[in-house]
């Protein structure tokens, strides 16, 4: 058992940081490209420095905006492009904390979204921004060892993402018709079927 814990807490963590990894890429993309946009030099490495200070939660890209901002109000001497890269970066945080970040890392940890923000909100009143870096891997491990433990298991339930129900079997076409799908999640290769025209 205390093996299989660890298996878990190993592979929780390792996704955790896959997804965060992706987050990062998500959120640079959209800022390099807002940024392009705006005329701002350096576009790429202000968008992924933004992108890496997702780090810490609810003001790491606001942080980042600063250099960014500062920059343009130097170089092209207009205040409303300044203003406007502040903006971007205001809106992405916005994507990033309602909707990137719970969706992305959440799923890849099996926490639904709607715990992922509050465990957010929870971590970071017990232990200000360290805890709001840790709540989601932190979060994750306790699901594991919920979910391994029998009187714990409706706490990993209460957190987790609940399981989409498969329909019922009730003849042997059902059964044909749901094969393929079920194939395909497991990472098999779905064979085309040919239709006859009836």
């Amino acid at each position: 058992m205390i093996d299989s814990v660890f298996g878990g807490i190993y592979t929780i963590v390792k996704d955790y940081l896959a997804g965060l990894v992706l987050v990062i890429f998500i959120i640079g993309s959209l800022m390099t490209a807002g940024l392009f946009l705006l005329g701002v030099d350096y576009a790429v490495f202000f968008g992924f420095l933004g992108a890496c200070l997702v780090l810490i939660p609810y003001f790491g890209i606001s942080l980042g905006s600063l250099l960014p901002a500062a920059y343009t109000l130097v170089t092209q001497d207009n205040p409303l492009k300044a203003l406007a890269v502040v903006g971007l970066y205001l809106g992405v945080q916005m994507l990033e904390g309602n909707f990137i970040t719970p969706y992305i890392v959440g799923s890849k940890v099996s926490i639904n979204p709607l715990a992922a923000i509050v465990v957010l909100i929870l971590w970071e009143s017990i232990w200000g921004l360290p805890g709001l870096i840790l709540a989601l891997p932190l979060t994750a491990i306790l699901k594991v060892i919920f979910d391994s433990v029998d009187a714990l298991k409706p706490y990993g339930f209460l957190i987790g993402e609940a399981e989409k129900p498969r329909p019922p079997i009730n003849s042997l076409k059902d059964l044909t018709d749901q094969l393929p799908r079920r194939a395909k999640k497991l990472g098999q290769v779905e064979e085309k079927t040919v239709v006859a025209p009836t």
